[in-house]
C-alpha cells in the first residue's frame, strides 16, 4: 500500500489537522512536521488533531525520543496547545503513551481517542465545528488532492 501525510490548517478554527495513510516511519512524521512549520497559515498555538486510524507502522521508545527532541529544538511554545490523537492499534496506543509522557515539557497537553466523538467533546467543540472538520477529513484521503505522496 502507498504512504500518505497530509495536513490542512483552519486558522479559523486555531486548529491543524494530520491524517496517515500506510506505513508511516517517525522519520516521515518528522517530515510532516516541517512541512506544516513552513505552511503559511501554521501558528505554533493552534490545538492539532493527529488520525492515525489508516495507517500502520513499526516504531520504539527511541524513535519517539528522537521526535520530541526534534520538536523541542524546533519550536518554544508560549501557551499550551491541545493534541488530539486518533489511534487504531495498541502499538499506536503504546507510542501515545510514551509521547503523553512529554507532553508537560513540550507545553503540550496530549489525550488519545479511538473514536472522533470523543475528541469532540474533549474539544468542546459545537455540532457546526464538529460537521467542518469531519467534511474536511473526509477530503484529507489519498484520493484528494491534498497529498504528500512517498
Amino acid at each position: 500500500m502507498d504512504k500518505y501525510i497530509l495536513h490542512k490548517i483552519i486558522p479559523d478554527q486555531h486548529l491543524s489537522i494530520g491524517r496517515y495513510f500506510g506505513s508511516i516511519t517517525i522519520n516521515e512524521i518528522v517530515q510532516l512536521t516541517k512541512n506544516i512549520f513552513s505552511d503559511k497559515d501554521f501558528d505554533p498555538e493552534y490545538d492539532v488533531l493527529l488520525d492515525f486510524r489508516n495507517c500502520s507502522g513499526i516504531a520504539f521508545k527511541l524513535d519517539i525520543l528522537d521526535y520530541i527532541e526534534f520538536f523541542r529544538k524546533s519550536h518554544k511554545l508560549e501557551k499550551k496547545v491541545r493534541v488530539g490523537i486518533l489511534y487504531s492499534s495498541i502499538n499506536q496506543e503504546f507510542l501515545i503513551k510514551v509521547y503523553k509522557g512529554f507532553g508537560a515539557i513540550l507545553k503540550l497537553d496530549i489525550e488519545n481517542f479511538k473514536r472522533i466523538e470523543d475528541y469532540f467533546l474533549w474539544m468542546n467543540f459545537s455540532q457546526q465545528q464538529q460537521d467542518l472538520i469531519i467534511e474536511l477529513m473526509q477530503s484529507l484521503r489519498p484520493d484528494s488532492n491534498e497529498i504528500g505522496s512517498f
